[in-house]
Formats: structure tokens, C-alpha cells, sequence
């Protein structure tokens, strides 16, 4: 007797599909639960397919065992990415296939709602990546129309994206409870400093000073100055910084260049912004961060604000004339670091002589109380910072009278541990007066040359620093007093201009018109023999006298030695080289005189 199995297949058309929005996988199931790809399938249809084999085989089996039932087949197909345009061709091939072959409508069916559910992929992907394109227009046109404050760093959180978020905590408290400084508004002060009704030997402040200040945010932030692979930061060591702070100038003479690192701007993130830093690892404001302000010569992070000028002190930025010219002259250096002591960089060591640079520093930072010679001034782009003044006459008086309590310390310690001391047991404020002032972004502040400073971050912060001239023909006066200035005393700066005459110092006072006891200028040649011996370190003296003569000349700046000293420099220069076996590049020997650049 024989048995003969007729099966009739039924199926009911029913998917579940699943599309991820960036394509990691889509999955289009003519089933409802997951089963593992067939081994050996070359492609997704093809899968598919033996897929289909599969069920047919157990359909026959069933068949035998039990009552023939209408059956519901979910066949499973997942499409990587990559694949999709691949497995619609093939779907399209079998479809073809089941045509030619005649097969049945239902086989043709389930193909063609696969090949469907393909198509209406990637369609849906095309217009969700258009309408991505077009929101990313609109955020942009946004942030050009209105950009609002954006921040100099962005602090890590609980899920922190370390290659972006970089920053350090905020510090607790106000700062100064109470301005303690003059303040200007921005639109009146021009006026007041041409009539000369602004005192300039006391600190002051304008208060959203600068109009540009949101511009500069969106153009400086800690990423962009990651990305500037060039600039080297000036650092100094946690243990250096320490050992460095004093109230008194150092007794030698030497380079201080040679105490700092140099390092990239990508370090000096990891060495204080906490880059890259782990939870555990993440440094905090104050103690762990003191050292960490640091400043960049404006021409290493943007040439083209050079000659920049904070908008209501710009009558009094005169080194501005100065900065292209300046920064042209560094930026050909390294035609000249065969001359001076090996692994310097010669060009950083000029461009910290800039008249204008950014400064910055995570929350927590700031260095002792101090005083710089030139009076400068100080816009805040971003953070806030709080500024301790004092005169230098009050704060000799102050350090005699709280020698136990007023030590050397970072601006940390100083605001959290010795200001209340002082205020409350050596009646500074009351007896001794001081200037105690907040500034916040937009501010700027007006620090008068020889005042006793120091400021604090109480956020991450950044700022453009300018020198300012306040007396007329004081630009002239300033040049002379970096390599010529025997009333300061100081070596080598103050005698500088010495390198260029074979270490004469009497040649060289006469020549300028300045004369020099006999007895001081032999000491002084004593101090040049022994602290600066080598021709390297002469021959870097000599190229600080012509960086900076070369752009006063330039320039026409009046009231300077520079037309006397520098062919005087060049030919030392050209000696001492001969006398190292090497040369000195044309450009040097060219007199600047009447030249754009250099």
C-alpha cells in the first residue's frame, strides 16, 4: 500500500521590524522570536533562504507524525549597515528566481514584503540623516545670530566624556565681600583718561569693560587650546613653584629660563584641567592647583590679535605698535638657535617678552603676592577672579608687623588662611589700607606698575593681559631699561647691552653717555664672567637686545639707544659665531630702519 503526503502550506503574512536609528543593526522578522543564523550563509537573503529549507524539512516531518494543521512560519533576517544594498540585490535575484520558477504566491510574498521592508529602510535612513543635516543648520545659524556665553571648560560629571570634558571644581565662596577698587563705566573712561582725571597710581576697574567678551569666549576655550599643537606653555613644577616664592629678589643673577619646562599645551591640561583624568585621579581647587597659572604669549595662540586693544585702556596700549614686528622677529629664531645654549627654544624664550599675552588657570590657582615693574591691564574673558592690592609702603609695614602670619604662599593659601588673620590681629583695613576686588568676565581691571598684587581663580579662568604706557615717552624709557639701566643694579639686565662690547661695561657706559663707576663696572664684569661664561649664553643675550631693537626701529619709536646699540650687536654677534665656527643668517645684518618687517 502507498501513502502519499500532500502538504498545503498557508502562510499568514505578519512581521515585527525593528530599525535602530544609527544603523547598528536592522532586524525584520517574519517570526516572533529569535533563532541563530544558519552557518555557512554568505548573505542575509541567502540566510534566508535556508531559513525557509529548514522549515520545510520540519513541515514534512510534522506531516508524517501528525494531523496536517495550518502552520504560521516567522522567518528571522537581520541586515548589518553594510549589507543593505547587497541584500536587496539578492533579494531582488530571488524574487526573479521564484518567477522563472513558478513558484508559489505565498514564497513570493514573504520575498517581496523582505525586499519592501529594505527599501522603506533606507529610505527612512535618508530622510532622518536630512533632517539631521537640517537641525545641525538651524543650532548653527542659532549660535551665529545669538551665541550666548559659552564656557572656558565644561567640568567632568558622573559620566564624564574625558577627550571633551576638561575643568576642575569651582571654589566655595563669594570672594571679596566688598569692592575695595574704583570703578569706571566703559563708555566715560576714554574721555576721563585724555582729560587726565584718572589716578593712575591706584588700581581700578571697569565693570563689562569689554564689549567683545562674548566673541572672545566662543574663540578661546580650553579644547581650542588643546588643539594648538604649536604654543608651549611656560611650566613650573608643583616643588619649584614652592621652593621659588619669596618676598625678596633673588641675590644671583642667572636664567630663569632654565628652571621652566616648556611643555605642550596637551600636558599642561593633564597637569592642572584634569584631562584625560579618571574619577579617583581628578585634581581639586586650591592645594592641588596653585601652581597651575600660566600664561601664553598672545602671537602663539592667535596671530592675528597681535595688536589687539582692550577698548576703553586703548590710549594707553602704546607697546601694540610693537607686537607684529616683535612676533615676525621671534618667528625667524630658529635660524638662530645654533648660537645659544643647546635645547633651548629660542623662539619661546622671545615670545615671552611680548607685551600682551592670555593668561589662565584652573579654579584654585594663582602665585604669591608680588609686584610686576610696568602697570598693565587685565580683561577677564573667562571665570571669575578676586584681586588683593597693596601699595609697596603698607605691605613693608604689613610684613613687619605680621612676619609670623604674612609668609611667601600661593593666592590659595594667602585668601584662605592669612587675609582673615590679618584683618582681624594686625588691623590691615583699618590701620593698613588695601584694595580687595571680584572681577568677572568683561571686567577689566588696571594694575599700576611696583603695586604689591595677587589675584585668585575661583573658577577656571582666562584672560588677555596688556602692558600699558601712563607717562608720555615712556615707551622709549622702557626699551632702554631692558638692556641698559645701571640704576636698577640688576645683572644681567641692567648691563646688558655689556655682550655687545666684549663684556666692557665702561665701553659700553660711554658710549650710551651713561657712565659706570670704574670699581661697579668691574664688579660687574666678575659677576658676567662668572654666572654667564659661555659664548651661547652671551650670544642669547645679544639676540635679546636685537629683538627688541628691531621692532623699535621699525616702529620709529623715539628716546631709545636701539639706533646706537644694534650694529654694535650684530658684529659681536657675527664674532662670536666665526669664533664657534658658524654664521650668522643675512637677514640679521640688514638695518631695520625703514622697514614694515623684518
Amino acid at each position: 500500500m502507498n501513502i502519499y503526503c500532500i502538504f498545503f502550506f498557508f502562510f499568514k503574512q505578519k512581521t515585527a521590524y525593528e530599525m535602530l536609528r544609527s544603523l547598528v543593526g536592522s532586524e525584520m522578522c517574519i517570526r516572533d522570536r529569535y533563532q541563530r543564523r544558519v552557518r555557512g550563509a554568505t548573505s542575509p537573503a541567502m540566510r534566508l533562504a535556508q531559513s525557509c529549507l529548514l522549515l520545510l524539512t520540519a513541515a514534512c516531518v510534522l506531516a508524517a507524525t501528525t494531523p496536517m494543521q495550518t502552520q504560521n512560519y516567522y522567518v528571522p533576517m537581520r541586515v548589518e549597515p553594510d549589507e543593505f544594498s547587497t541584500t536587496l540585490d539578492h533579494l531582488d535575484k530571488l524574487m526573479q528566481f521564484a518567477k522563472d520558477n513558478k513558484m508559489s504566491q505565498n514564497t513570493q510574498m514573504w520575498i517581496r514584503t523582505a525586499s519592501q521592508k529594505v527599501r522603506e529602510t533606507l529610505v527612512n535612513v535618508d530622510k532622518e540623516q536630512a533632517e539631521e543635516r537640517a537641525s545641525k543648520e538651524i543650532e548653527e545659524k542659532k549660535k551665529k545670530e545669538n551665541p550666548g556665553p559659552t564656557a572656558f571648560t565644561v567640568v567632568a560629571g558622573h559620566s564624564p566624556d574625558f577627550t571633551q570634558q576638561i575643568g576642575v571644581k569651582r571654589l566655595k565662596g563669594r570672594g571679596a565681600s566688598q569692592s575695595r577698587v574704583k570703578k569706571y563705566v566703559a563708555d566715560k573712561l576714554p574721555g576721563l583718561l585724555k582729560a587726565g582725571k584718572v589716578d593712575l597710581s591706584k588700581p581700578f576697574i571697569v565693570s563689562a569693560g569689554e564689549a567683545a567678551v562674548s566673541d572672545l569666549q566662543h574663540k578661546f576655550t580650553a579644547l581650542k587650546l588643546l588643539e594648538n599643537k604649536q604654543a608651549r606653555v611656560r611650566y613650573l613644577s608643583p616643588v619649584k613653584a614652592k621652593e621659588k616664592r619669596s618676598f625678596d629678589k633673588q641675590a644671583e643673577p642667572g636664567q630663569p629660563e632654565l628652571e621652566y619646562q616648556f611643555i605642550t599645551t596637551e600636558k599642561y591640561l593633564v597637569n592642572c584641567f584634569n584631562l584625560r583624568a579618571k574619577p579617583d585621579f581628578r585634581r581639586m581647587g586650591g592645594t592641588q592647583t596653585e601652581h597651575c597659572e600660566m600664561a601664553l604669549p598672545v602671537s602663539m595662540v592667535d596671530p592675528n590679535m597681535t595688536d589687539f586693544q582692550l577698548r576703553p585702556t586703548a590710549s594707553l596700549a602704546g607697546f601694540a605698535a610693537l607686537e607684529k614686528q616683535r612676533a615676525a622677529f621671534a618667528g625667524r629664531a630658529k635660524q638662530l638657535e645654533h648660537l645659544v645654549p643647546e635645547g633651548m627654544s629660542l623662539e619661546s624664550s622671545l615670545r615671552q617678552e611680548a607685551s600682551n599675552q592670555f593668561v589662565f588657570g584652573p579654579s584654585g590657582s594663582g602665585e604669591q603676592l608680588r609686584t610686576e615693574t610696568e602697570s598693565f591691564v587685565d580683561g577677564l574673558v573667562h571665570g571669575k577672579k578676586r584681586w588683593f592690592l597693596m601699595s609697596p609702603e603698607h605691605f613693608n609695614r604689613l610684613r613687619k608687623e605680621a612676619q609670623e602670619v604674612l609668609e611667601p604662599a600661593s593666592a590659595f593659601i594667602f585668601f584662605e588662611q592669612q587675609l582673615e588673620e590679618l584683618i582681624e590681629d594686625y588691623d590691615l583695613g583699618s590701620e593698613i589700607p588695601y584694595f580687595d576686588v571680584n572681577q568677572l568676565p568683561g571686567d577689566v581691571i588696571y594694575i599700576p606698575g611696583g603695586m604689591i598684587m595677587t589675584s585668585l581663580s575661583y573658577q577656571d579662568s582666562f584672560s588677555y593681559k596688556q602692558k600699558v604706557i601712563t607717562q608720555e615717552g615712556g615707551l622709549g624709557a622702557i626699551i632702554n631699561s631692558k638692556f641698559w639701566d645701571p640704576q636698577s643694579g640688576e645683572v644681567p639686565r641692567g648691563f646688558k647691552y655689556a655682550v655687545c662690547r666684549d663684556l666692557s661695561v665702561a665701553a659700553a657706559g660711554q658710549q650710551l653717555g651713561v657712565q659706570v663707576h670704574p670699581q661697579q663696572a668691574g664688579m660687574i664684569e666678575q659677576v658676567f664672567g662668572q654666572f654667564f661664561p659661555g659664548i651661547e649664553q652671551k650670544n642669547l643675550m645679544i639676540i635679546q637686545i636685537l629683538a627688541e631693537c628691531a621692532p623699535a626701529l621699525n616702529a620709529g619709536i623715539t628716546g631709545t639707544y636701539c639706533s646706537a646699540v644694534y650694529s654694535p650687536c650684530v658684529q659681536q654677534l657675527k664674532k662670536n659665531a666665526a669664533a664657534m665656527g658658524k654664521q650668522v643668517p643675512l637677514w640679521l645684518s640688514q638695518d631695520p630702519v625703514g622697514k614694515d618687517e623684518l
